[in-house]
């Protein structure tokens, strides 16, 4: 009997000692990749990092008699202060804190609407500021369809 236990206790000493052992943990061995990006300052966004794509500029509307009557077209009475303003938080404040300013036609109304209730939040915007800058993307909208 105790020949027949010892060929087990063997393979069972084993595999324990096999399975108690550690590993080496080949990850420390190999470098860390490091992830190149240009430092350049682009005009057409803040990113200090541009991920190595160059995007376009995007077309720039300042606010001008002609979309501010659209706006009023469709609106009713509005100041051209309120479209100076949500241009100011569009092209140079809140907006382009975190991202570059996208064209304005590049998306149509609606999808608007629901990309400034999304982004209000958080760019910290109060309800004026929200409705200033509103306002200014669909009178530019308006203004500078064909």
């Amino acid at each position: 009997m105790k020949n027949k236990l010892t060929p087990i206790a063997f393979v069972l000493i084993f595999l324990i000692s096999a399975c108690a052992t550690k590993k080496k943990n080949i990850q420390s061995e190999v470098a860390p990749i490091k992830k190149e990006t240009t430092t350049e300052n682009h005009s057409y966004n803040n990113f200090n990092n541009n991920f190595g794509y160059a995007k376009p500029p995007a077309k720039i509307y300042k606010p001008t008699e002609a979309s501010l009557a659209a706006l009023q077209n469709i609106v009713g009475e509005v100041k051209m202060e309120t479209l100076m303003e949500g241009f100011t938080i569009y092209t140079a404040g809140a907006c382009i804190n975190c991202h570059a300013a996208n064209d304005i036609n590049y998306y149509g109304e609606l999808r608007w609407r629901k990309i400034i209730d999304e982004m209000a939040p958080k760019a910290y915007l109060t309800a004026t500021q929200k409705d200033a800058v509103l306002k200014y993307v669909i009178a530019i909208k308006h203004s500078t369809q064909k």
